[in-house]
């Protein structure tokens, strides 16, 4: 039977705004909060970019080779601060491996006995392996920065 006109009965089937509503307001919400987000995002890369090496390494990244003179030098002094030895120490042992005619690229070779570095430079033996292992870390970044100045 029709139902007369106006009459929707019991179960009412108008529009329904509120789904609308919702969603507006949602993405209203959101907007300000993926902002903030790319803002965080931002800010914290930028601080990381300034952090690409540890403090601790002997050689900054982006510094030039040192020049082959100052090899020993400078692969001494690296060496001090990363291992925390005295710098009088290794002012006797730079003495005595420039006397012999050492160089940091000859310090790691396996030829070089342990033995004969305790001799020459006066360091105990965990300290010369230490030296040792430093001086191929060392001289592989310094030969990497001389490959990318060439080119």
């Amino acid at each position: 039977m029709p139902k007369p006109h106006g009459h929707l009965g019991p179960n009412p089937c108008a529009p329904d705004n509120t789904s609308e509503l919702t969603a507006t307001l949602l993405l209203s919400m959101m907007i300000p909060v993926m902002m903030m987000m790319a803002q965080n995002m931002a800010t914290s890369m930028s601080k990381s970019s300034r952090h690409l090496t540890p403090p601790s390494s002997p050689i900054c990244q982006y510094s030039p080779p040192p020049p082959i003179e100052d090899e020993l030098t400078v692969f001494l002094d690296a060496f001090s601060h990363a291992k925390n030895i005295s710098s009088s120490v290794l002012s006797t042992a730079q003495e005595q491996l420039c006397d012999a005619h050492y160089t940091p690229d000859v310090i790691h070779e396996a030829s070089v006995s342990v033995h004969c570095l305790q001799e020459l430079t006066g360091l105990a033996e965990g300290e010369v392996y230490s030296l040792k292992k430093f001086s191929w870390e060392w001289c592989g970044k310094v030969k990497a920065k001389r490959a990318k100045r060439r080119h």
